[in-house]
């Protein structure tokens, strides 16, 4: 994103293209162009197509002035030497943004917004040539008709200028010309370009984008803005000025524009780049592209109501989730796949949230295991105040107070250490003196017996900790749990935004069992594992069993005295009894 975006400067080109739009383009339904609600389109998107980043030549060497302005984007590109610097400050350069990467909802007007930008591109600069592909012929024409071609029928002064004739556009005084082009990799190789569009990425495949891209290899240089004198790289006049009429000549360099909404994975198929490419950015800006990424508020005409309308059900529906998910979070996910999508994980994850040093809050907490590949982790999870106006019920609200963990390839002989463990619960349990109980996953792992063992008898605050030997039925009730608090609207639970525990969150898929149920299993082991995760997971499964208790004891007072073991202690026993198996709490 800009940082700090600046108004347009008087009389550039950027000003230029905006009065030309807000004149000339209009939509399909007649509504002029305006920026109104959107200043992204002139801010972020025009101004990056059009545009340079400010990026370091040595990040290790950047005094605090670069600090703040790396990102910004700068039209000129003799902004990057505007400040001066302090000590031994390798400065900034102004690297050309080839390419722009628009992630934004749909209805953002990604088409009507790009298609003013071609059209201003058209008539007002030089020797242009816009390429322009969508999914799909048919629906490429479509778009362009309303688009890019429908202004230009609609305004006289345009239609004098402009000759449109098939696929093509052409304005004869400016020598710039736009063409829609087919979505086949043959069809659209071997002429050079200034200006590549691809629109509805998400269904535009690899090998059609990878095809065109290159396309603007050879698009760059100097230029006369008025047309007279166009140089390649390396063939610069000294003073750098027109020959014809002595204006200053402008850097130009080939572009661009890659946008779409978000869309259903299939993996690591022809239709998945432009997930890929997004991630990419995200994780690894580049000094060379810029990433647009917006998940509301692009379009100020949408109905926020509707949208809201929807997500409420279809959101929450398993068959329509990741669909819902996609067209109207804008966010990347595979339908019936996905344990928890993203936009779900953006919704629990709260970056206020920092490790507690200690509460006394009424919590609960997991050590899950390891010896010398997985993570060992510990998550104590807390119970949250109720809103004031919802009623207050036990553990109805959930957040992690602590995340601790430790990988085994730290460690000396590249095991867990069982004293580490000890030595951490020495200083923090006494610190939670609410925390009900502790369990410890001793499935497999001797020392992890050792330490419930030791700890039983040598601390006090060791009757908290409890064994846990539970199976698939206690696994698959935590993570349905978590889900239904993830699922909830709003959520029910919050976590801290921890990079471990958003990996393992994002490589969760569920997987149908024969029961009808479903589990939650990892969808590369290789890739990552839900160690930190699983802990949360089974934190949902001990609150619930806190519930249970709860309840059992209002159903006894309730009705056990006249009808014994009958009513809803009974049916409580059958429903939770089965799940309730390997939490032993007896001697303790």
């Amino acid at each position: 994103m800009v940082r700090g975006p600046k108004p347009p400067e008087s009389g550039s080109l950027l000003d230029r293209r905006v009065a030309f739009a807000e004149k000339y383009v209009t939509d399909s339904k007649g509504r002029r162009f305006s920026l109104e609600g959107r200043e992204w389109v002139r801010d972020e998107l025009w101004r990056a197509l059009d545009g340079f980043k400010l990026w370091p030549v040595d990040r290790d060497r950047l005094c605090s002035r670069c600090v703040t302005r790396v990102g910004e984007i700068v039209l000129d590109p003799e902004e990057a030497n505007a400040v001066e610097h302090a000590g031994d400050c390798a400065g900034l350069e102004a690297a050309p943004i080839i390419v722009t990467v628009a992630c934004l909802e749909r209805r953002a007007g990604k088409t009507f917004n790009s298609a003013a930008y071609v059209l201003s591109t058209l008539f007002l600069l030089y020797w242009r040539s816009i390429a322009y592909v969508a999914a799909a012929f048919g629906q490429t024409a479509a778009l362009v008709l309303d688009n890019f071609t429908r202004p230009i029928d609609q305004s006289k002064a345009l239609g004098k200028l402009a000759r449109i004739v098939g696929n093509t556009i052409a304005v004869e005084k400016t020598k710039s010309r736009f063409e829609f082009v087919p979505t086949s990799h043959r069809s659209i190789t071997g002429r050079g370009r200034t200006i590549v569009i691809i629109d509805e990425a998400r269904d535009v495949a690899a090998r059609t984008a990878m095809a065109l891209l290159p396309s603007v290899l050879e698009s760059h240089g100097y230029e006369c803005p008025n047309g007279h004198v166009r140089l390649d790289e390396g063939a610069e006049p000294l003073d750098r000025r027109c020959t014809a009429c002595g204006t200053k000549l402008r850097r130009w360099q080939g572009r661009i524009l890659i946008m779409s909404s978000a869309g259903l994975s299939d993996g690591a198929g022809e239709h998945d780049w432009f997930r890929e490419l997004v991630t990419q950015l995200e994780q690894e800006p580049q000094k060379n592209y810029h990433l647009i990424r917006m998940d509301s508020g692009a379009n100020p005409l949408k109905s926020s109501e509707a949208s809201d309308a929807l997500s409420a059900v279809f959101g929450r529906m398993e068959s329509t989730q990741a669909h819902i998910s996609v067209e109207l979070g804008n966010q990347f996910a595979r339908p019936g796949d996905d344990a928890v999508t993203e936009a779900q994980i953006k919704a629990i994850l709260d970056k206020r949230l920092v490790n507690a040093e200690g509460s006394t809050r009424r919590s609960v907490g997991f050590l899950d295991t390891s010896d010398v590949t997985e993570l060992t982790s510990i998550v104590i999870m807390a119970e949250e105040d109720a809103a004031p106006d919802a009623p207050a019920a036990p553990w109805a609200r959930l957040f992690s107070e602590r995340i601790d963990y430790w990988r085994p390839a730290d460690q000396e002989g590249h095991t867990i250490d069982e004293r580490l463990i000890l030595a951490h619960l020495d200083v923090y349990m006494p610190l939670f003196p609410m925390l009900t109980k502790l369990a410890v996953d001793v499935r497999g792992r001797p020392w992890a017996e050792r330490l419930v063992k030791y700890v039983t008898v040598h601390r006090p605050w060791g009757r908290r900790v409890i064994r846990f030997t539970g199976r698939d039925l206690e696994r698959v009730a935590g993570w349905s749990l978590f889900r239904q608090r993830v699922q909830a609207r709003p959520p029910t639970i919050r976590l801290q935004d921890h990079p471990v525990l958003r990996k393992e969150l994002g490589g969760l898929r569920v997987k149908p069992r024969p029961d009808g149920s479903v589990d939650v299993v990892d969808k590369n082991r290789r890739r990552s594992h839900a160690d930190i995760a699983d802990g949360i997971a089974s934190c949902c499964y001990l609150v619930h069993l806190e519930q249970v208790t709860a309840r059992a004891s209002l159903a006894n007072l309730d009705g056990a005295k006249a009808r014994g073991r009958g009513g809803a202690a009974a049916l409580m026993d059958k429903v939770f009894r089965p799940v309730m198996r390997g939490m032993r709490e007896d001697g303790f």
